[in-house]
């Protein structure tokens, strides 16, 4: 499938729309499409559903859930990476990995000063 999609100018007639033989016309014709001029200057048969979906997906889209939802950031704004914010992470996260590693330090060390 294509990747880029294009805007319906305007519909056109099938008797008027050149590169096209009569008889591919009338099939065209027959199995429900109609001939839409795109913004690029194409021509594309579209049944009435694919025309509806392409202009629904150009459509603006209103939605009651962003005027409440107070989470929701724009998507052009960047914001500043928080620093600091991995190392009070990997503490909260492996603190008793850390507490463990220091204790045994702490025996291997008394260990070593009072019996050796």
């Amino acid at each position: 499938m294509s990747t880029k999609r294009h805007m319906i100018v305007k519909e056109l007639d099938p008797e008027s729309v050149t590169g096209y033989s009569e008889n591919e016309k009338k099939h065209y014709v027959s199995l429900g499409y109609r001939p839409y001029l795109l913004e690029d200057g194409t021509i594309k048969w579209l049944t009435a559903a694919q025309r509806a979906y392409r202009e629904m997906r150009y459509a603006p889209r209103r939605s009651l859930k962003r005027l409440f939802n107070k989470n929701t950031r724009p998507k052009n704004v960047r914001y500043k990476k928080r620093r600091g914010r991995s190392v009070k992470n990997f503490f909260r996260e492996h603190w008793l990995f850390l507490l463990l590693l220091v204790s045994t330090a702490l025996v291997i060390l008394l260990i070593f000063k009072f019996w050796i």
